[in-house]
């Protein structure tokens, strides 16, 4: 079948112009439009040579020799026909350069469940074919030109190789044979012929009115903002509007309803939330939706609806897992508010369940996260006593950690703790590793402890007065030394009867504000210790060895 042909081009150079304003101006003559009456000049003579040979033919059907002729005459007839129908839309399809098949409506039958949702899905796939309709028409007009070039050297070579066989024949009857092939391959011949006359003058058309690209660019975007950019916006304001005015009337319901305002209903202040919000969500959709169906923007709203079918459907399978995170919102899982939960080592309070969960920890800096809920409905939380620590140590706080560390917390987040050691030097751990150290808090009273020994020639005053005299020096010592106040309690006691003295274990309890000078006091202890030695005279003993002979 022919394409539309190239006088078009003229009815839409009139029409381009009367968008524009103002009347349309004769067209002048050009190289388009005598291409144009050249292309209907063909069609036309090929048309009555078809005509000429359907009658022709029909004279034949008529006086055919016998029944497997006639046929043979017959489907010739219908092919002839069929070319003569092709060639007069073709040229009516260049005179008026409209395609039959754009103005031809089709009436459908009833539509079942698949072309009701191709009808649905119409708008947007007519815009996307819209979008490619310039570039797939192109191609397929090369196509068909391409073609078209074929069959006319096909035609062209084998209208040559029977004329050269027909000037070599001399049998008369071969001749007609002959004549007969030559008429039908010029006929063809013909026809190709005038196809790519009528097709080369479709594509220069489509090539001269090719936009260039920037410009088409511009335009599209132009348009687009005018249309379909509009209504976006329209619909995105509907929905943001719809947000704000559906938040605001919950919080009014909110101290409206006596539920709000019981501390007890936490079920059913939940329940309402949740239904509240997913109403919120639904109303929020449905502005869009009625704002593009008002503007009548049928791509935008098949396109949301698609989407939302599409959600639809995904959830039908993912539903499930769901409901195990709508009970932990209901406060009816395993994780409850105000409850204490362990998450990576770490102890957190279940502050507020939503499908964004929050949790606090008041002893770290920056002690807050945000969960989904998914994460938390494989978790177990407790209920916490009032006097429970969440964290062994505060910022500030000095330590004595399992490795030997002693410093001081410089900060402690929920990823780790810094220390500053004396000196100055930082040393950090993971928060988790810091906790697998055990910390000792000096923070809160402390103790400073040693032990010392002293010879057995001592033994009779071992008990009595070697004690007492060591607890009244260093308690002097210490209380010289960091004052009265800060100073609860010195004991000196006999701890064990070693192999080569006797060993006491002197414990001093200090305030947590010495913690600072836990080494230093430590040192002072010991000093006290060896200096009551010199003053009392008693001997410090050192690690012997005695050696027997057997003779003695």
């Amino acid at each position: 079948m022919l394409a539309p042909p190239g006088l078009w081009l003229l009815v839409c150079c009139v029409a381009l112009q009367a968008q524009e304003g103002g009347p349309a101006p004769l067209p002048k003559p050009a190289a388009s439009a005598v291409a144009g009456m050249g292309a209907l000049q063909s069609l036309r003579d090929l048309a009555e040579a078809a005509e000429v040979r359907i009658a022709g033919l029909q004279e034949q059907v008529s006086v055919a020799p016998d029944e497997a002729r006639k046929t043979e005459l017959e489907t010739a007839l219908a092919a002839e026909r069929e070319r003569l129908r092709s060639l007069e839309k073709d040229f009516r399809e260049v005179a008026s350069g409209v395609e039959e098949t754009e103005y031809t409506m089709e009436d459908t039958a009833a539509p079942g469940l698949a072309e009701q949702v191709s009808e649905l899905l119409q708008p947007l796939m007519g815009e996307m074919r819209e979008a490619s309709t310039g570039p797939r028409e192109m191609e397929a007009l090369r196509n068909q030109l391409r073609k078209a070039r074929q069959r006319q050297a096909m035609s062209r070579e084998a209208l040559h190789r029977i004329q050269s066989l027909e000037a070599r024949q001399e049998d008369a009857a071969m001749r007609e044979l002959l004549a007969e092939s030559r008429n039908v391959w010029q006929r063809r011949a013909g026809e190709s012929g005038s196809r790519v006359k009528v097709l080369e003058l479709q594509i220069a058309g489509r090539e001269r009115e090719r936009t260039p690209f920037l410009e088409k660019a511009s335009n599209l975007f132009s348009h687009f903002w005018k249309t379909r950019g509009l209504n976006l916006l329209l619909a995105a304001g509907a929905a943001v509007a719809t947000i704000f005015l559906g938040r605001q009337l919950i919080r009014v319901l909110h101290r409206l309803i006596p539920l709000h305002r019981r501390t007890r209903a936490q079920l059913g202040k939940r329940l309402v939330d949740l239904i509240s919000t997913v109403t919120l969500a639904i109303s929020c959709l449905l502005a869009a939706l009625i704002v593009l169906y008002v503007r009548e923007d049928w791509v935008l709203f098949t396109l949301l609806v698609v989407v939302l079918l599409a959600l639809a459907w995904a959830g039908r399978n993912t539903l499930p897992p769901y409901i195990d995170q709508i009970r932990l919102i209901l406060n009816l899982g395993p994780v409850r508010e105000d409850e204490r939960i362990v998450i990576g080592g770490l102890p957190w309070k279940v502050v507020k369940l939503g499908f964004y969960s929050e949790l606090s920890n008041p002893d770290l800096d920056g002690g807050t996260l945000r969960l989904p809920a998914r994460d938390l409905t494989e978790m177990r939380s407790r209920p916490w006593h009032p006097r429970e620590p969440w964290f062994p140590t505060r910022t500030d706080d000095w330590v004595i950690l399992a490795d030997g560390t002693f410093g001081k917390v410089l900060q402690q987040t929920p990823e780790q703790v810094v220390l500053v050691r004396r000196g100055g030097s930082l040393k950090t751990y993971a928060t988790a590793d810091f906790i697998e150290q055990r910390p000792e808090n000096l923070s809160r009273d402390f103790r400073i402890r040693t032990h010392f020994g002293i010879d057995y020639s001592h033994q009779a005053e071992s008990t009595g007065s070697i004690p007492e005299r060591l607890t009244t020096a260093v308690e002097a010592a210490i209380i010289a030394e960091v004052g009265r106040g800060q100073v609860r309690r010195v004991r000196v006691e006999l701890a064990a009867a070693g192999p080569s003295s006797l060993d006491y274990a002197v414990l001093v309890d200090l305030s947590g504000e010495l913690a600072a000078r836990y080494n230093a006091l430590t040192r002072l202890l010991v000093r006290t210790c060896v200096e009551t030695c010199n003053a009392e005279g008693w001997v410090i003993p050192f690690t012997q060895i005695t050696v027997h002979q057997a003779g003695e």
